[in-house]
C-alpha cells in the first residue's frame, strides 16, 4: 500500500470529521435559540450545553482514537497526530493535498 494512499485517507477521514462537527456547531446553535425563544431555564440551557459539549468531546476522543487504531502496527509511524489538536493541525498543514484530491475528477459521471 502506497505511503500517499494512506496519508490521503487520513486527510480525508479528519475532513469529514471536521465537517460533521461544523454541523454539530450549527445543531447546537439552533438548539439554543429554540430554547431561549421557548423561555427555557438558564439551568435546562447550561445542562444541554454541558452534555451537549461532552458528547462533541467524546466524538473527537473516539474518532480520532478509531483511526490511530485502525493503522496495524507496520503503519503507525505514518500517523503525525495523537488527539483532535494536533490532527486539525495535520489536516491544516496538508490542506492543499485535501484540495487536490476534492477538485480532481475521478471518472465519476
Amino acid at each position: 500500500m502506497s505511503v500517499s494512499l494512506i496519508r490521503t485517507t487520513q486527510l480525508i477521514a479528519l475532513l469529514i470529521f471536521s465537517k460533521s462537527l461544523e454541523h454539530f456547531v450549527y445543531a447546537k446553535n439552533t438548539r439554543l435559540q429554540i430554547m431561549k425563544q421557548n423561555d427555557e431555564s438558564t439551568h435546562n440551557i447550561n445542562a444541554f450545553v454541558k452534555t451537549f459539549d461532552q458528547e462533541v468531546d467524546a466524538f473527537k476522543f473516539k474518532g480520532i482514537k478509531a483511526i490511530i487504531n485502525h493503522h496495524s502496527s507496520h503503519f503507525k509511524e505514518l500517523l503525525e497526530f495523537d488527539d483532535w489538536t494536533t490532527a486539525m493541525k495535520y489536516l491544516d498543514d496538508n490542506k492543499e493535498i485535501v484540495f487536490k484530491f476534492l477538485l480532481e475528477d475521478h471518472g465519476e459521471k
